[in-house]
């Protein structure tokens, strides 16, 4: 698909019909739209909006102030692409997803140029069943920049993971921000962290859930809440730095 420079899109998405612009669009049979679109260039943005079934999306952004917006509402929204896709490229990205429905899975990558700054902020709301989430989020400059992640999941065999990294030479000013909220039954939630300022905070209420935060270096500090039933936890913190300090870790179990 060829590339496009184009500031502000809003795709819908409904079964049977077709956006009319910004889009490469599939449709084999009724019910099936596919949302795909390429960016590039500065202060760029996409909103799409998926009323349906089996709905898939893949957004690219290469640039500067990169924004996607992507909201679903339906049913099987993998379609043909498992998982739908946001991958973001450059010094400023900003990824929202809202998801109500069923088995929908989506992936996240963020990251900055080589060499280049990036604040990379990934926000995730699901509402359903069988979600799958995962954020990357790689940024290898600077103290002042960050990666910061927040997933929150109500429903039915959700999974969620977080991994961040940030340049070893950024100490206490850059940062690592990750959150999972989880409320259902048979989670499993997994943040991995690297270098600065790190925060992590996993939250669980419901059945057959699993933690697990893991944090690599400088100012750490962790956080586990689990409430319900199969309840395990793993938060390791291999070390931090001198003068950073080293966070508190918390863990708290409930029941059976």
């Amino acid at each position: 698909m060829p590339n496009r420079l184009i500031q502000a899109v809003l795709i819908t998405a409904l079964p049977g019909f077709l956006p009319l612009t910004g889009v490469a669009q599939e449709q084999s049979e009724l019910g099936f739209v596919s949302a795909q679109i390429e960016q590039i260039g500065e202060d760029i943005s996409v909103e799409i909006v998926h009323e349906g079934r089996e709905n898939a999306t893949l957004v690219i952004q290469d640039g500067t102030d990169l924004t996607a917006d992507v909201q679903i509402s339906g049913n099987g929204n993998t379609g043909r692409r498992d998982p739908n896709e946001i991958t973001q490229e450059g010094a400023g990205s900003t990824a929202i997803v809202a998801i109500e429905g069923d088995s929908n899975q989506f992936e996240i990558l963020q990251r900055g140029h080589d060499g280049d700054p990036a604040n990379n902020e990934a926000l995730v709301n699901i509402l359903g069943d069988a979600n799958t989430i995962e954020v990357v989020q790689i940024n290898r400059f600077g103290e002042t920049y960050f990666n910061s992640a927040s997933i929150s999941q109500i429903g039915e065999e959700n999974v969620a993971s977080v991994i961040q990294e940030l340049s070893p030479e950024a100490l206490a000013a850059g940062g690592n921000l990750a959150a999972i909220d989880q409320n259902g039954v048979a989670h499993i939630a997994r943040i991995v962290q690297g270098g600065a300022d790190n925060s992590a905070l996993i939250e669980q209420s419901g059945n057959g859930n699993l933690g697990t935060i893991i944090q690599q270096g400088n100012g750490l500090a962790a956080a586990l809440y689990q409430d319900g039933t199969g309840l395990e936890y793993t938060i390791n913190q291999p070390g931090c730095v001198i003068g950073t300090g080293c966070g508190p870790v918390t863990v708290t179990q409930t029941g059976p």
